[in-house]
């Protein structure tokens, strides 16, 4: 990868081109914006440039610190994130160390979900060693990914580092959910904006970088709205016409009989897999969502085509509902509740909120 590889963003990366040459880095980096727009990449490649043996206006990719850190092995990239962010890019963490006496800390034992968080014992390994000098590179970076995982003693540990880091570090940070990171951490941050990409630039990283096609493409796009969404994109056509079938069928009826509700029930907790049930979950309630919006909007009809009616209408309250009913199915989820269940009284309780019963 290279920034000329990189689609979008053209405005941010020839301003951290220039500043590359000038010499102009701040200590502390937050690159924000939508999931799936490339903030990762990009901070890497910025990783790259600024410690690259034979830069010029890009990494030359042939030096050790262009490939260390391009297998996320360089000792002068101290990379920290979540388990789960971890495991899903096969990144190895810093070493917990825990307390003194080698048991884990109290604080991180009562955590409810330590592998979804930044843990002190990461923070406590970067304090022992970023105050060496670097093994090979310009500088040390401390690369933090997903930002908003932070707890708050792992938060709190982090701040003098932050405030005071060697002269020869540079923090580099991405997010999807700037207002999620502790406003200690966001406070003391440059904010690099990344905006979502463009239609035009869209179908070409469908088209260049992930080979999609689809017969459903405009109405995928608007549902991406900017960002790669892998869910969406791991749908195959077929169910895909058959979500849009339900949701159109949900929103341009005058009437929903209780048989219809059960059928859709049905079909989206018909696998055995938990996780695909949960996928067919998701989508659904995605496009029926976004079907909505539009409808009470009167946006967007010449994606959407067929599956809006001409006298269809849809009221704020309408999409409000609909919110209530996916956050109680998110939770019920997250509390491994019976989900052909749920799905059942949930449609039933929406259509009834909708009149449509």
């Amino acid at each position: 990868m290279a920034f000329k590889d990189i689609i979008g963003h053209t405005e941010v990366i020839e301003n951290l081109l220039k500043r590359i040459k000038e010499n102009r880095l701040h200590h502390a980096m937050m690159f924000y914006g939508r999931l799936g727009i490339g903030k990762r990449t990009l901070a890497k490649e910025f990783i790259k440039a600024i410690n690259c043996k034979d830069f010029d206006n890009e990494p030359c990719e042939k030096c050790n610190n262009c490939k260390w850190i391009n297998e996320n092995k360089h000792p002068d990239v101290i990379i920290i994130t979540n388990g789960i962010r971890a495991e899903s890019l096969d990144i190895r963490l810093v070493q917990n160390k825990g307390s003194a006496n080698g048991e884990p800390d109290a604080a991180e034992e009562t955590s409810s979900s330590p592998k979804k968080e930044i843990t002190i014992d990461q923070i406590r390994y970067l304090e022992e060693i970023i105050y060496t000098s670097p093994v090979e590179a310009k500088y040390r970076v401390i690369f933090i990914i997903d930002a908003e995982t932070f707890n708050k003693n792992s938060a709190n540990a982090f701040l003098k580092t932050l405030e005071e880091p060697p002269g020869n570090t540079i923090i580099v940070m991405t997010t999807s959910f700037l207002g999620m990171v502790p406003v200690t951490i966001r406070s003391r941050t440059e904010k690099i904006r990344l905006k979502p990409l463009s239609d035009a630039d869209m179908k070409r990283l469908l088209s260049e970088k992930i080979s999609y096609s689809s017969e459903y493409t405009d109405i995928v796009l608007h549902l991406l709205k900017g960002g790669l969404n892998r869910k969406i994109l791991s749908t195959d056509d077929e169910s895909l016409k058959e979500y849009l079938d339900m949701a159109a069928d949900f929103v341009n009826s005058g009437k929903i009989t209780v048989e219809e509700i059960l059928e859709a029930a049905n079909t989206l907790t018909r696998s055995n897999d938990r996780a695909e049930r949960e996928l067919r979950i998701y989508i659904f309630f995605t496009i029926l969502k976004e079907l909505l919006t539009d409808i009470h909007l009167g946006r967007a009809a010449d994606i959407w085509g067929k599956y809006i009616s001409q006298n269809t209408t849809a009221d704020f309250s309408d999409i409000e509902h609909l919110d209530e009913t996916i956050r109680f199915i998110r939770n019920a989820q997250n509390l491994y509740c019976n989900q052909g269940i749920i799905i059942k009284s949930e449609l039933l309780r929406l259509s009834e909120q909708w009149n449509r019963l």
